[in-house]
């Protein structure tokens, strides 16, 4: 009986094994390339086919992996960008620039001969994992190439659209902060904090433009590492910011302390994420788990329908207590009528 259920199992995981997985990682930047580059490393070692369009080539050869080049996508950025000046915008237009440089990526990117080759080929795949960023337009991909069930694989805190895009609640009043990715002192960048906080090395922030300085607010409120200032920099600043954090104690304890939370895990984050990748193959995109939220109109998902039926009803109940109050006020004065005669 072993026997055929060992059997059994190594059938099983054949037939995962040959799944077809299409792997979407379009931002050009290496810290949003890093986490693909891991997890498809993974899955091909699990012994999936990967098909993976990216900006930043892992420069391997095997026989189950195709790679697809977008690095097209960093010619504006190298050239057209000041992030020296984008540090001096506003937040707001910040952002509008980091839209600006997602829109464009995405039009070039597709315009690609060898994407538009893939896009006509219409190989179907088994399972999609696309960069949870605002790359809307990848979504018609999802059609072209068998409507698999799609997993977003998000490199930083995603924006509001994306929860709402998959029907996840989300309040800004208490969202999670999300950080991913040796020396003594760390310098920031979303892509590198796991890695210090995993290795409880202090951090040095010197933020540009995005989540930046959300993420040295954080470093500073935690104690874990020194905000300083792009347009503060200097030798002298620079030095005396990284002799802080390097020789007073309590910036490497408190990081001590944080990294002894974020490696309290039950298994390996790499294996959890294969894990439910794997899940999802075996049960044909796990339906079951779907959001009852995407079905809901805007106004159901907000509850304003809700917000409205008691609003009504707190309406009818304080038009019957004032008619109540009336009718009592009238009888009290009918009374004292009554007795002055």
């Amino acid at each position: 009986m072993l026997r055929a259920f060992a059997f059994s199992l190594l059938a099983v995981v054949r037939a995962s094994s040959a799944a077809k997985i299409l792997v979407i990682a379009p931002t050009p930047s290496i810290s949003h390339q890093l986490p693909f580059h891991i997890l498809s490393k993974a899955l091909l070692w699990r012994g999936y086919r990967v098909t993976i369009l990216m900006t930043d080539s892992m420069k391997i050869s095997h026989e189950n992996y195709t790679e697809i080049d977008l690095s097209v996508a960093y010619r504006p950025i190298r050239g057209d960008y000041d992030f020296v000046k984008i540090y001096e915008e506003p937040p707001i237009k910040s952002m509008n620039i980091m839209q600006g440089v997602v829109g464009y990526s995405a039009e070039v990117q597709l315009n690609e001969t060898s994407v538009q080759s893939f896009i006509r080929s219409g190989e179907p795949y088994d399972l999609e994992i696309l960069e949870g960023f605002i790359y809307v337009c990848y979504y018609g991909l999802v059609h072209k190439m068998g409507s698999p069930p799609v997993v977003k694989l998000l490199t930083l805190t995603a924006p509001s659209s994306v929860y709402y895009n998959f029907g996840s609640a989300m309040n800004p009043a208490f969202m999670p902060d999300m950080w991913l990715g040796s020396s003594k002192c760390a310098t920031l960048h979303y892509s590198r904090l796991n890695k210090a906080t995993y290795h409880a090395i202090p951090l040095l922030a010197i933020p540009f433009f995005g989540d930046q300085a959300h993420n040295a607010a954080k470093v500073r409120q935690s104690g874990t590492g020194v905000w300083l200032e792009y347009s503060d920099v200097t030798n002298d600043t620079l030095l005396r910011d990284i002799r802080t954090v390097v020789h007073d104690s309590k910036y490497r304890d408190s990081m001590r302390t944080l990294s002894s939370i974020f490696r309290e895990h039950r298994v390996d984050s790499l294996e959890r994420a294969v894990w439910w990748l794997e899940y999802v193959i075996r049960h044909k995109g796990a339906l079951h788990l779907r959001s009852a939220a995407i079905d809901l109109h805007w106004w159901q998902r907000l509850l304003l329908d809700v917000v409205a039926f008691m609003l009504v009803v707190a309406a009818i109940a304080v038009y019957l207590m004032c008619i109540s109050f009336r009718r009592l006020v009238q009888l009290l004065l009918g009374y004292k009528s009554e007795d002055k005669s």
